[in-house]
């Protein structure tokens, strides 16, 4: 019986895993801070030839191909595990207790801007509300209002500025202190 040459290249590549597969976990460990994950690096790197066969083109070639998909599975893995530390650090407790921080901020927003949006139209009221106090998405808020993306964007922007016109007349202690909290009560919007 005799072999298809579709499977050449594979046999080629298994034969050269088989024969060097203790050479090749040694070379993973030395590359490796952490020779626990060796194994895992040498499963991947396997899998990966084996399905890459198909690239190799002559079986006198195998070992420097091999070489070359064992450096890019080396590599890959130094990259995802830069990834995962950096993902990982976001929940250091200083970074998530200033997260946490800003988060409680951001919801004790002032009192008085909330009732200042009285003083402007239902839509821009709705568009402040809806987009920037409840973080709804804009393309929900578009279509229950029945706008246009492009015209959300605009509206959103005139009501913006309506607002901050109406906190630049009506309310300054909220121009010193940030919007935090005031606890001032605000002036009538038609003054």
């Amino acid at each position: 019986m005799t072999e298809d040459p579709g499977d050449f290249p594979e046999a080629v590549v298994r034969h050269a895993l088989e024969e060097g597969l203790d050479a090749i976990r040694s070379h993973i460990r030395s590359k490796l801070a952490d020779p626990s994950h060796a194994d895992d690096v040498l499963q991947m790197f396997c899998a990966r030839a084996l399905e890459r066969a198909g690239d190799l083109k002559t079986g006198a070639a195998a070992r420097t191909w091999l070489s070359r998909v064992l450096a890019t599975t080396i590599a890959d893995y130094h990259r995802s595990l830069a990834r995962r530390r950096a993902r990982e650090t976001l929940a250091d407790d200083g970074l998530l207790n200033s997260f946490v921080a800003e988060t409680e901020a951001d919801r004790a927003g002032c009192a008085c801007l909330l009732a200042l949006l009285d003083g402007l139209s239902e839509t821009d009221a709705a568009l402040i509300r809806g987009i920037d106090l409840e973080d709804q998405d804009r393309a929900s808020v578009a279509t229950a209002l029945g706008l246009s993306l492009n015209a959300l964007t605009v509206r959103l922007h005139r009501a913006r500025t309506r607002l901050r016109g109406l906190v630049m007349r009506l309310c300054a202690a909220c121009l010193s202190h940030g919007f935090d909290d005031c606890g001032c009560p605000p002036r009538s919007t038609t003054s």
